[in-house]
């Protein structure tokens, strides 16, 4: 089936994930296993089905509690956008994971940008009223540039937070056949392009001519170094880069430019593809790797929300087997659970309702404008 093929589908609702949050109204990441507010995964949401109210509600909540001092327990630092609200204490750690992403802090920033696209007046009057956080989100991110990459790293005072891994695929390291604690700091590819295309955004947004300068050089730094013919580097680490065929790769061509089509290795990717594939969609991980990976939350599974990000990619980018692979996930993406394990048979895995999972639905079946508008 096509998505070209699906008319009169009914609009999803997101209402079953509707909270109040210290008088905020706020939505939480899924039913029943995530009760919380997080960040990225509201924003996900509002940007895969373009919705303005996901999108400005977040937005306001995020803002209200972005960080203001640096915090070794929670991962805090100033401009930082909070993972998770409340934070909560896992791994017997005397850590929280309030602040435990580096990559809502730029889903945030383009958060303002999707919410413009959704309705310009609202848009503009949170970029307005909320010029300060912005401009800290900003500095937050810059904070971590180093020699034109973005790199995670604890605040001072802390050599770890309570999550081993802190962007989107949060269980392990996908090439740790044992337990091995991240090192800082370290550069995941998918977050440099998420944080280059964040700082566009901006300049985008108050017509910043540095910030544009800033942000090419991101993408052509973090194209050079990541997406290479011979391989796709995961993440780099003080001592070792990780090469290996990953989801990262496809999903990071959602966040650049068309304009940078003649830089990218487009038959390598296409090869590379194939590693991944699956009846259901593209896995994460290869699937000999992930074999060995204890935990397999992130390893040969598909994600829904993620099947969304590579078929929009896949258009950007002319993958027409990217797009063919994607849409395999269309006969179950109306289940909303968070994954699938596809070995030896596709198996609903994780939580029951995920925000971001009817987000995809949203995106594949109902009118979401980013899948003909191509602002992103």
């Amino acid at each position: 089936m096509r998505t070209s093929d699906v008319t009169d589908y009914p609009l999803v609702s997101f209402t079953p994930y509707l909270r109040e949050i210290e008088r905020h109204p706020s939505y939480v990441a899924g039913l029943p296993r995530y009760p919380r507010n997080f960040s990225r995964d509201v924003f996900i949401a509002g940007i895969l089905a373009m919705n303005s109210e996901l999108l400005a509600s977040q937005l306001e909540i995020s803002a209200e509690h972005i960080g203001r001092k640096f915090d070794p327990a929670t991962g805090e630092e100033p401009g930082k956008i909070h993972h998770e609200w409340p934070g909560v204490q896992i791994n017997e750690l005397p850590l929280l994971t309030t602040y435990n992403a580096c990559d809502s802090t730029a889903f945030f920033l383009l958060a303002v940008e999707a919410l413009t696209a959704c309705d310009k007046k609202i848009g503009r009057r949170f970029l307005n009223q909320r010029r300060k956080e912005i401009d800290a989100a900003v500095e937050y991110l810059v904070r971590h540039l180093k020699d034109n990459l973005f790199y995670e790293f604890p605040p001072p005072g802390a050599d770890r937070f309570a999550l081993l891994v802190t962007y989107w695929k949060d269980s392990i390291l996908p090439d740790a056949p044992a337990f091995q604690a991240t090192r800082y700091p370290i550069c995941y590819s998918l977050v440099h392009f998420q944080v280059s295309r964040a700082i566009l955004a901006v300049a985008i947004l108050i017509n910043d001519r540095s910030l544009e300068q800033q942000s090419r050089t991101l993408f052509e730094n973090g194209i050079r170094r990541f997406i290479r013919p011979e391989g796709f580097t995961v993440y780099e680490e003080p001592g070792h880069t990780l090469i290996q065929s990953s989801s990262d790769e496809l999903h990071s061509l959602a966040y650049l430019p068309e304009e940078w089509l003649p830089r990218l290795p487009i038959e390598n990717i296409r090869r590379r593809i194939q590693d991944l594939a699956t009846s259901v969609g593209v896995a994460c991980t290869p699937a000999k790797p992930a074999e060995l990976l204890y935990d397999k939350y992130h390893g040969h599974v598909v994600w829904p929300f993620e099947q969304a990000f590579l078929h929009y990619a896949s258009h950007k980018f002319g993958l027409t087997d990217l797009e063919h692979l994607t849409i395999r996930v269309l006969p179950f993406i109306q289940s909303g659970v968070e994954y699938f394990t596809v070995n030896p048979h596709v198996h609903a895995a994780g939580n029951d309702h995920q925000l971001w999972s009817v987000a995809a639905e949203a995106y594949f079946l109902s009118p979401s404008s980013l899948r003909h508008h191509h602002w992103l």
